[in-house]
């Protein structure tokens, strides 16, 4: 299941550091703050794929075989943890959920998404996060460095949750 509690305790915790920074005389310390709040929001949104894939192979495996190869540790490894990003074409459905659930299923899914209206949200959104998590990921912080505060990740939280929330139920049926 996707869960929002804590990611949403984290970014508000977060933004209200960020607030209480922006009168700091430290100027980078309101910047820290909005790049925490960026790489935690992109963390919960990479896990939280990761769960709505594992959840995609859980009622197909036979976690009773006797066969010697481990299916789920297999797929743990090779799919999710090879998979350190959360673009929805490139990482989700082509990395975890097509080979989870197979092509026609990931388009049945996909399917679901477009006629709720909802997989435009998802792919923007997705997108506008990549560029700064990007960034944030691989330099150290600078002065001149610029990232939205804390505030709009938890807009993009609300937007995202329902989505996510979505596809794990729709995993369930298929």
């Amino acid at each position: 299941m996707i869960i929002k509690k804590e990611i949403h305790t984290n970014l508000s915790f977060l933004d209200n550091k960020y607030t209480e920074a922006l009168r700091s005389p430290i100027a980078i310390e309101p910047i820290m703050y909005s790049k925490l709040a960026l790489i935690e929001y992109c963390g919960w949104i990479e896990e939280s794929m990761d769960k709505i894939a594992k959840r995609a192979t859980k009622s197909k495996l036979d976690h009773k075989s006797e066969h010697s190869f481990n299916y789920e540790k297999y797929f743990d490894k090779t799919i999710i943890g090879r998979t350190s990003s959360f673009q929805y074409e490139d990482d989700f459905i082509k990395k975890m959920l097509i080979p989870a659930i197979g092509i026609h299923k990931s388009q049945s899914l996909e399917n679901v998404l477009i006629k709720k209206r909802v997989l435009e949200t998802l792919v923007t959104e997705l997108s506008n996060l990549k560029i700064d998590r990007n960034r944030s990921a691989h330099t150290y912080t600078k002065y001149t460095h610029t990232y939205s505060a804390p505030s709009y990740y938890i807009n993009s939280l609300n937007k995202i949750f329902p989505i996510l929330r979505t596809v794990y139920s729709e995993i369930i049926k298929i």
